[in-house]
């Protein structure tokens, strides 16, 4: 995916427990400071084209140049981080790209054929993102 968004930013884990987690990436990993958000709130968030309630926490850290996420979703709605715990998996469930034209990188991973697993926006039009599913 790097041929449409440049160099991988931010590495993102889906975890069960995120004070465990953060534990772990300080104390063991070294990682850190964290920054942490309780409860995130989405303007909007939807899982295969449906509005989905997700209520998640995040924190986010850095180790050089590259961002941690953390990321343990609250509740049971659909959202490809439900979907992968849901698989027996936790641990690294996304890498981020970050691009200065969301749109033009968004349209150019849709006319190659990528599918939107989820995508919301936090924070207004600049906090837009998504989720292409690559395991279908």
């Amino acid at each position: 995916m790097s041929r449409f968004f440049g160099k991988v930013c931010q590495n993102g884990y889906v975890v069960r427990d995120i004070e465990a987690a953060l534990k772990h990436w300080t104390e063991v990993l070294g990682v850190g400071p964290f920054y942490y958000i309780d409860r995130v709130t989405c303007d909007w968030f939807t899982y295969k084209g449906k509005p989905s309630p997700v209520e998640m926490s995040i924190a986010l850290g850095n180790t050089g140049d590259l961002q941690i996420e953390l990321i343990q979703q609250r509740n049971d709605a659909p959202s490809m981080y439900l979907d992968f715990l849901n698989a027996g998996r936790e641990g690294l469930q996304h890498m981020s790209y970050w691009t200065t034209d969301y749109q033009a990188a968004y349209d150019r991973a849709i006319a190659a054929g990528y599918k939107v697993g989820h995508e919301g926006q936090i924070g207004g039009a600049q906090g837009r993102f998504v989720y292409f599913d690559t395991e279908t």
